[in-house]
């Protein structure tokens, strides 16, 4: 699984890229995928019993390592500091 020494490696791949817009979303992983296949033993809800547009703030699984606070909290820390201002 991911691990903080892994969110500073690609926060440090997008600080040298410097994209002018960058986009980061929590993993929702399907059915029939290899993803899902990894981790399905984890999930909480299934992609299919949540309307689409609420995939991005609903907890779909459960990650070894993160809380989902903790993973949102990483992932506006990520697009804050990356923000054009």
């Amino acid at each position: 699984g991911e691990t903080v020494k892994d969110h500073r490696i690609t926060e440090s791949i997008v600080t040298r890229a410097a994209p002018h817009n960058i986009a980061v979303s929590l993993l929702c992983p399907h059915k029939g995928t290899e993803v899902y296949e990894q981790i399905k033993d984890r999930m909480i809800q299934q992609p299919e019993d949540v309307e689409y547009g609420y995939w991005h703030q609903t907890e779909m699984w459960k990650h070894d390592v993160f809380s989902y606070d903790e993973l949102q909290k990483e992932r506006d820390r990520l697009i804050d500091q990356h923000r054009i201002h």
